[in-house]
């Protein structure tokens, strides 16, 4: 990160929040990014073979912030179709753990995998992860897949 704000009205720059103080886009990646507690996926490729079985990883980052947290996960195709979900609930160490595992075939087209933690009913954390799938596996739908999701 460059700068945190500008000092003028800008049309574009490397800052985070504008002029008048409104956060960008960047500043919510950024934070979620920096979260002291935050539930992260492993995997080894953006892009898919439709049909391909993939390993996934969900773990739990809890720097600073020991405790109980139940750690969600849901993937979707991008038809809106539930592909798979599964929850679990850990007690924390103040670092880094593997929550769970699982395996995925990928559809054709976008899916999305959502990972949620939760501290007793407050949801702390959320991350979104997006994934392509065909002969030629391509994020250029992700903007009209999008549309209407509230992720």
């Amino acid at each position: 990160v460059w700068q945190f704000n500008e000092p003028w009205r800008n049309v574009s720059c490397t800052n985070l929040v504008e002029y008048d103080l409104t956060p960008k886009l960047a500043y919510r990646w950024l934070k979620n990014a920096f979260a002291q507690v935050a539930a992260s996926l492993k995997y080894d490729a953006l892009a898919l073979n439709e049909g391909e079985t993939a390993q996934y990883g969900v773990y739990l980052s809890a720097f600073g912030h020991p405790g109980r947290y139940r750690v969600g996960w849901h993937a979707e195709a991008d038809d809106g179709q539930a592909l798979l979900q599964g929850e679990s609930e850990l007690d924390a160490p103040d670092g880094c753990a593997q929550v769970s595992s699982f395996e995925l075939v990928a559809p054709a087209g976008l899916f999305f995998v959502t990972l949620s933690v939760y501290q007793g009913k407050n949801k702390v954390h959320d991350n979104l992860y997006f994934f392509s799938a065909g002969v030629q596996p391509s994020f250029r739908r992700l903007p009209q897949a999008m549309e209407g999701r509230n992720f």
